[in-house]
C-alpha cells in the first residue's frame, strides 16, 4: 500500500498511515496551516480515455475531517477533471465540523458536471487531470487542520488506466451518498 502517486497541488504535507481509514486499513493523511483549499492529484496511472464509463461509471472517495481547531469558513467539496482543452468542475455543500468518514459518489455524466471549454465528450476521452479537495477547511493564521481521504475509486463496466487501476485504486468501499 502507500500513497500510490497520490500528490498535493500545493506541495502540503500529504503522507500514508497504514490504519484508521474507513475500513480500518490505510489512508492518505492531509495537515495545513493556510487557506489554500487544497487538492489530492492523482497519479498518470489515473488519466486516460474514459468514454466508456461515460453515463454509467461513478468516481467515490471517502473523507473526513480529522482536527480542525480554528476556521475561517467551510470549503464545499470538489472535484476536477481537465482534458482535451477543457475543465469539468462538480461541487457539493461538504460537512461541518470534525467528522467520520463521509463518502461522496459522482456519477461519471455531463449532467453532473459544469464543463468548460470542451465538450463533455472530448474531455472524457483524454482526462490529463484529476484532482479532488482535500482541504474542506480554510484556517487563520498559525492554526492547521488535519483532514483524510480514502477509498478512491473509479468504477463501471470497464476501468482505464494501468492494469494496476483495478476497482477499487487505493481500496475501501463507501457508505454515503453525496451529489451536487
Amino acid at each position: 500500500d502507500g500513497a500510490d502517486g497520490w500528490t498535493s497541488s500545493v506541495g502540503g504535507d500529504v503522507s500514508w498511515t497504514s490504519a484508521g481509514g474507513d475500513d480500518g486499513g490505510g489512508h492518505l493523511v492531509f495537515s495545513d496551516g493556510s487557506s489554500a483549499g487544497t487538492f489530492v492529484e492523482a497519479p498518470t496511472s489515473w488519466l486516460g480515455d474514459w468514454s466508456a464509463l461515460d453515463g454509467s461509471g461513478t468516481l467515490s472517495f471517502s473523507h473526513r475531517i480529522v482536527s480542525a481547531p480554528s476556521r475561517l469558513f467551510e470549503l464545499p467539496y470538489e472535484v476536477v477533471l481537465e482534458g482535451a482543452g477543457g475543465t469539468a468542475r462538480w461541487t457539493a455543500s461538504s460537512a461541518a465540523g470534525t467528522t467520520d468518514w463521509s463518502t461522496v459518489e459522482i456519477a461519471l455524466d455531463a449532467g453532473d458536471w459544469d464543463v468548460e471549454g470542451a465538450s463533455w465528450d472530448e474531455l472524457i476521452a483524454d482526462i490529463t487531470r484529476l484532482a479532488i479537495r482535500v482541504e474542506l477547511v480554510a484556517n487563520p493564521g498559525g492554526s492547521v487542520d488535519i483532514e483524510a481521504i480514502d477509498s478512491i475509486r473509479l468504477a463501471g463496466s470497464v476501468v482505464p488506466g494501468a492494469p494496476g487501476l483495478a476497482i477499487a485504486a487505493l481500496s475501501l468501499v463507501g457508505r454515503r451518498r453525496r451529489r451536487a
